[in-house]
C-alpha cells in the first residue's frame, strides 16, 4: 500500500463554483466537500436520571484539562483565505486509440494538436480555505500558521475564539519548514500564547491540541507525544517534527500543540494516512516551538530567514558504518568530510567526528540536525557534541553562509578501498561520475579512471553521490559496480575492504 503524509490544512468551501485549496495537493486527498453534504443525523442522547451521591457532586475534585484550554483558547485563532492557484484543464473524457490509449496522452499522433495542447495546459481557479494559527505577540498583532495555508491567497481574514473578526497581511514565510508569519490589521486585545522549551519534550508527555479542524472552530483534542524528530522524507522541506496521537485532522494546520501548562511545544503541521484513506489515523506532525520561536523572530526582524551551514559532509551513523569504523555509540550524525576553509575546520571538527547534539539538543538522525541548524541565522554561533574516538567534547561553531567547497574525500572511502577519487552527481541523468583520480590510488587500482560513470552497485541504481554513500555502507560485499565507459558498459568488483 502506498502511503502518503497529507497536509491537513485546509477545508474546502463550496460557493457554487468550483473550488480547491492549494494546501491538499497529495496523492490521500480529502474530500472535504462530503463534510458539507454528508453529516449524519445528530440524536440527542436520552439523559438518565439518578440520585447524585453529594460526596460525588465536588466538581472540583474530578480531574479536568478545562483551566488549561481556557488559557490557551483566547491565543488560537480561525483563518479563513482565498485566493487563486493553477489547476491542469481535465482531460477529455470517452477519447480513447486502440481502445486503451487517451486521445491526448503522450505517444498519441495527435498529442502536438492545438486541441490537445489546450487538453494538457491549466488555467487559473479561484479556492477558499480554512485553517488555524496562533498569536505570538498580542502587542504587535503578529499570528504565525503553516506557508501552505496561506500560499497563493489574496485575501486573509482572522476571527478570535470570542468572535471578533480582523483582516491580516502576510509579513514574512518561510517555505522549506512551512512557516508563515501574519500581522492583524486595526487589533486590540489580543491573548499571546506562552512558549515552551521544546528541546527539553520526552516521548510519552501529554500533549493538547487546539485548532479549527473541518471547520469547527476551538476543536480541542488531547494525547501524548509518539515521538520526537521524525522527518517525512520530503526533499523539498526542512523536517523536525514531533509526532503526536492528539487526533488532528483537515483545518488544524498552524493551530496549537501546548503541553499540561497551557504553554506553546508545537505548531500543527501534517498528518499521515494511507492512501485512499482521509483524515485522522492517529500520526500527526508538529513544529516544535523552539523552531517557530526561532524563525518568526527573524521574519519579525528582517522579513526573510538567512539560514546557513557548517560546511561539512555528513551523513547517517548507520550500524554499518558504526561497526566499520568501530564507533561505540548507536545514532547521530556522521562527519565524511571538513573542508580547510570552513568554520567548522576553524572550530576544530574533524573527519569521522559523530554529531550527538546541538545546541543541548540529541541528534539522532540527518534531517532532525538540518531542519534544526536551518533555524539559526548565519552569524550565530552554536554548539556541538561530538563523539571522538570514545571521547565526549563539545565545540562552539559560527553558521557560515552557504558556500560550495571543493569535493573532498569521505574519510570512510578508504574503510572500503575508494580513496583517490572525486565523485559528482550528473544533472538530469542518473549515475553519478568520476571528476578525478589520483594514480596507484586505491580506486585507480580498482580499475576506476577519470569520465567514468558509475550506473549501480550490485544491480541497485545509484541516482546521486548520497545514494552511493548509503549504498556502500548498507549494501553487502562484494560490490559489482556497473561502469559506462564511453560507449561501453563494463563490471568492477570491489572484493573486500581495504585496511
Amino acid at each position: 500500500m502506498r502511503t502518503s503524509v497529507v497536509i491537513f490544512t485546509t477545508l474546502l468551501a463550496i460557493m457554487g463554483i468550483s473550488i480547491a485549496s492549494t494546501a491538499i495537493k497529495h496523492p490521500v486527498n480529502l474530500h472535504l466537500s462530503k463534510i458539507h453534504h454528508h453529516i449524519p443525523t445528530l440524536t440527542r442522547i436520552p439523559t438518565i436520571k439518578h440520585q447524585v451521591n453529594d460526596n460525588l457532586s465536588k466538581i472540583h475534585q474530578i480531574p479536568t484539562l478545562a483551566p488549561i484550554i481556557s488559557k490557551v483558547m483566547p491565543s488560537v485563532v480561525n483563518i479563513q483565505v482565498e485566493g487563486i492557484q493553477t489547476v491542469k484543464n481535465a482531460p477529455a473524457e470517452g477519447m480513447l486509440l486502440w481502445g486503451m490509449l487517451p486521445f491526448c496522452a503522450e505517444g498519441s499522433p495527435f498529442q502536438d494538436s492545438p486541441f490537445c495542447k489546450a487538453q494538457n495546459g491549466t488555467h487559473p481557479q479561484k479556492f477558499s480555505a480554512l485553517a488555524s494559527g496562533i498569536i505570538l505577540n498580542a502587542a504587535k498583532g503578529y499570528v504565525v500558521t503553516n506557508y501552505h495555508v496561506i500560499k497563493n491567497t489574496t485575501k486573509i481574514a482572522v476571527t478570535l475564539n470570542d468572535g471578533r473578526r480582523y483582516e491580516a497581511k502576510i509579513i514574512g514565510k518561510d517555505p522549506l519548514v512551512d512557516i508563515a508569519l501574519l500581522q492583524l490589521i486595526d487589533f486590540k486585545d489580543l491573548t499571546d500564547i506562552k512558549f515552551a522549551d521544546s528541546d527539553s519534550l520526552q516521548v510519552g508527555d501529554y500533549t493538547i491540541a487546539i485548532g479549527n479542524a473541518y471547520g469547527f472552530p476551538n476543536t480541542v483534542t488531547s494525547g501524548i507525544i509518539s515521538a520526537l524528530g521524525r522527518s517525512t522524507f520530503k526533499s523539498t522541506t526542512l523536517e523536525d517534527f514531533i509526532q503526536t496521537d492528539a487526533p488532528i485532522n483537515a483545518g488544524n494546520s498552524g493551530g496549537a500543540l501546548v503541553n499540561l501548562k497551557g504553554e506553546l511545544i508545537g505548531m500543527n503541521s501534517a498528518i499521515y494516512s494511507p492512501e485512499n484513506e482521509e483524515g485522522y489515523i492517529g500520526i500527526g506532525f508538529a513544529i516544535p516551538s523552539n523552531m517557530v520561536q526561532n524563525i518568526t523572530s527573524q521574519l519579525i526582524k528582517y522579513g526573510t530567514v538567512n539560514r546557513g551551514t557548517l560546511g561539512i559532509d555528513i551523513t547517517n551513523l548507520t550500524s554499518s558504518l558504526a561497526k566499520s569504523l568501530k564507533i561505540n555509540i548507536p545514532q547521530g550524525v556522521f562527519v565524511n568530510a571538513v573542508p580547510l576553509n570552513s568554520t567548522a575546520h576553524t572550530a576544530g571538527i574533524k573527519s569521522g567526528d559523530v554529531i550527538i547534539s546541538l545546541n543541548n539538543k540529541s541528534i539522532d538522525n540527518l534531517s532532525s540536525f538540518r531542519a534544526y541548524l536551518s533555524s539559526f541565522r548565519v552569524g550565530t554561533k552554536v554548539s556541538l557534541g561530538l563523539w571522538r574516538d570514545g571521547k565526549i567534547i563539545n565545540v562552539q561553531v559560527p553558521v557560515e553562509k552557504i558556500k560550495h567547497y571543493p569535493p573532498k574525500t569521505p574519510v570512510f572511502y578508504r574503510k572500503l578501498g575508494l580513496d583517490g577519487a572525486v565523485f559528482s552527481n550528473i544533472e538530469g541523468q542518473k549515475g553519478i561520475k568520476v571528476d578525478s583520480i589520483q594514480k596507484q590510488s586505491n580506486a585507480f587500482i580498482l580499475g576506476l579512471r577519470q569520465g567514468d560513470i558509475i550506473l549501480s552497485i550490485n544491480k541497485k541504481p545509484v541516482k546521486n553521490v548520497n545514494e552511493f554513500n548509503h549504498l556502500l555502507l548498507t549494501t553487502p560485499e562484494p560490490f559489482a559496480f556497473l561502469i559506462l565507459r564511453g560507449d561501453n558498459t563494463l563490471y568492477l568488483l570491489l572484493m573486500k575492504r581495504c585496511n
